[in-house]
């Protein structure tokens, strides 16, 4: 979501060109991730360049910033205007959600599209938040997650948020989205893939 980007390396970047030089939180130095102003944080560019890296493309982008101007390159896109819950969802999908109450519709609605095989693969970017039901939600899937060291400095914040970050994948080749994002942070997998998903390639 938001202004489009320049076009980075794929490569995966240093730690200060991923999270910015305030990588590490330090007070006063950060704006909230959740803050009374927006709750749209847009994806920065190697962020992108790693989701691509694993789905080979992005179909849909359901809560995209602009048709017009997108910053997620996905084929289709859905905005605030589209209401992008209440439209079917297919192919690969990238989420980033709105940081506000509204996330556990957005989660609940990607589970759905998923398990009513409408997609084949999807990558969600949400906030680290453990506390809430909604992550809790996706965490206990049986899929990975990849919880992002440092704290993301998103495209249209001036400061790295003051959450850390989660990418949940959803898919059958979990083992590339562990390789790929293993580079940023700890995957973590529900009951250890004790039952992994189906057709899943481990």
């Amino acid at each position: 979501m938001g202004a489009r980007a320049k076009k980075k390396s794929a490569e995966i970047p240093t730690q200060k060109t991923l999270f910015g030089s305030d990588a590490h939180h330090q007070p006063g130095q950060t704006e909230p991730m959740i803050s009374s102003d927006t709750n749209e944080w847009y994806t920065p560019r190697w962020a992108l360049d790693l989701v691509i890296k694993v789905l080979g493309g992005i179909d849909l982008d359901p809560c995209s910033n602009s048709h017009e101007d997108p910053n997620v390159p996905a084929t289709h896109h859905l905005t605030k205007d589209d209401d992008g819950l209440s439209k079917p969802w297919t192919g690969r999908v990238f989420m980033n959600p709105p940081y506000g109450d509204e996330i556990e519709a957005w989660v609940d609605k990607l589970i759905l599209e998923y398990e009513k095989e409408n997609i084949s693969e999807a990558i969600a970017l949400t906030g680290a938040r453990t506390d809430t039901a909604w992550f809790k939600k996706l965490l206990n899937y049986p899929f990975p997650c990849c919880l992002v060291d440092g704290r993301i400095k998103f495209s249209n914040a001036k400061n790295s948020s003051t959450i850390g970050s989660a990418f949940f994948y959803l898919g059958p080749d979990v083992v590339k989205f562990s390789n790929v994002f293993k580079e940023i942070g700890t995957i973590v997998t529900a009951m250890a893939m004790k039952n992994p998903p189906k057709h899943a390639r481990l």
